[in-house]
């Protein structure tokens, strides 16, 4: 979902990036062997990231009704998705509310879309004393929506919330956000409220 709503693949920040324990320990055996004058070759992974295909059985104004007839992806009750509709070239992040499997092994899903575009964000949570805990991890920003009176909010990894829990945020700069109330969660996400520190 990161991907396809960001449009890259998902990175620590430069300022954070760790090296593992196998890494360290190939560039401290090996340090003798670094010629500082070649030129660094960069591989880059092949991303095998897919979408599945629904047909849109009907919609409104927060949700679709949806149905794939051929076999796909798991999909799970409460999951959080990506979805791009058809009259649209971004992605939104939703969540399925229903499951019904058809006779002929077919899927319908009734689809609650959260409120807001998405925008891909990192982070992670801090220590009770502010101190920074491992590496960021994938999340998203949704900004508030007043004619549906949605505030802004964020969507987490599950079990990241706590009341007045501290995260640290990573978008085009760095900042901590005190989480506030749980809004929506499923098996694998909590939608939050938050306040800036």
């Amino acid at each position: 979902m990161h991907f396809f709503i960001s449009g890259k693949e998902f990175e620590q920040p430069e300022n954070v990036r760790a090296y593992s324990r196998r890494e360290f320990e190939s560039l401290f055996a090996f340090r003798h062997q670094a010629d500082p004058m070649q030129v660094l070759q960069v591989r880059q992974e092949q991303l095998a990231y897919s979408l599945d295909s629904w047909e849109v059985v009907n919609q409104s104004a927060n949700g679709f009704r949806l149905v794939r007839s051929t076999s796909g992806k798991k999909v799970a009750h409460g999951q959080l998705l990506a979805l791009c509709p058809q009259d649209s070239d971004r992605f939104l992040l939703a969540k399925t509310t229903w499951l019904m499997q058809e006779k002929g092994g077919g899927l319908i899903a009734g689809i609650m879309v959260l409120p807001g575009i998405p925008s891909a964000i990192a982070a992670r949570p801090l220590a009770q004393t502010g101190e920074r805990i491992g590496k960021y991890d994938r999340a998203f920003l949704l900004p508030s929506v007043p004619s549906v009176d949605a505030e802004q909010s964020l969507v987490l990894p599950k079990s990241w919330f706590r009341p007045e829990r501290t995260i640290e945020l990573h978008t085009d700069g760095t900042w901590q956000v005190r989480l506030v109330h749980l809004l929506d969660d499923g098996p694998d996400f909590e939608r939050v409220s938050f306040t800036i520190c």
